[in-house]
């Protein structure tokens, strides 16, 4: 137990170095043209030094892919996959309901790159990090290096629990924990599941694009908030994630049985390299 937890300080400490790396790009006095091709270089040596395949290494490779997960979903998959996907960005909205109306100020989060928002082009890079740079590194962090190690010692529940624990944490706002909880054990399940860490990652940026998208439509915490304070919306709302969770255990156990496929039938032909592709793997 104790190679474990020294194992895994050590891995949350390289996550943290990359995650300096990623994030410290979008503090620089640089332009945002220069920001973006920076974040871009980070995200290739990341890709380069953890994710791309190495078959020169042999049993030491196969190993290493077998921890991270880099496996390939079967093609007849990718439609629940992507359903899943759809349904943890619903439960991600329903929480998101519940916990802002018993704690509202959870929803007054700093935000450090506004400044960066409001010059010409700086979405660019930040939209590169929410987007690639954060699902990569936090996936292979959690999912990976953590949640996966923890699962051949206590379990696949504990495991996901105490990965999406540090997950909240590492995120860096007490009020916020909870909610990112319920997010790490959606994407922890996500990976535990299809024994695909191209989901999670996939997954997190399906997160990630949403919260993008709502913010351009105008749904922003304080209207959120506002909606939360009527009882009623409450009340649905917390109705509502009860039912969702029992029908994602449902759906997950569909998941479950569709990724676990062996490669090669109903049409589905083993990929040379498992890059993410559209709904999942």
């Amino acid at each position: 137990m104790r190679s474990l937890v020294v194992g895994v300080v050590r891995k949350l400490f390289l996550f943290l170095l990359w995650n300096l790396l990623s994030v410290g790009v979008l503090m620089l006095p640089i332009p945002p043209l220069a920001m973006f091709a920076l974040e871009l270089a980070v995200v290739a040596a990341f890709v380069w030094r953890y994710l791309a395949p190495k078959p020169h290494r042999g049993r030491r490779e196969l190993a290493r892919r077998a921890v991270l997960r880099l496996r390939a979903v079967p093609r007849s998959a990718w439609g629940i996959v992507g359903a899943w996907i759809g349904a943890t960005i619903v439960l991600d909205n329903l929480v998101s309901v519940v916990w802002f109306h018993l704690v509202p100020r959870a929803a007054d989060y700093p935000n450090p790159f506004e400044e960066l928002e409001r010059v010409p082009l700086g979405w660019l890079p930040l939209y590169a990090t929410m987007l690639v740079a954060a699902p990569l590194v936090e996936e292979v962090a959690f999912r990976g290096w953590v949640q996966r190690p923890l699962e051949r010692r206590a379990g696949a529940a504990w495991a996901i629990g105490i990965s999406a624990l540090l997950f909240a944490l590492a995120h860096g706002y007490p009020l916020l924990v909870p909610y990112y909880v319920a997010a790490g054990v959606a994407l922890g399940a996500s990976v535990y599941l299809t024994r695909s860490l191209w989901v999670g990652i996939v997954a997190h940026a399906a997160h990630n694009l949403w919260s993008i998208a709502s913010d351009a439509a105008g749904l922003t915490n304080e209207r959120l908030i506002a909606w939360t304070r009527e009882p009623v919306v409450f009340a649905l709302a917390a109705f509502a994630c009860v039912v969702w969770v029992f029908f994602m255990v449902w759906l997950g156990q569909r998941m479950r049985a569709a990724t676990r496929k062996p490669a090669g039938i109903a049409g589905d032909r083993p990929a040379r390299f498992p890059l993410p592709t559209a709904a999942g793997g």
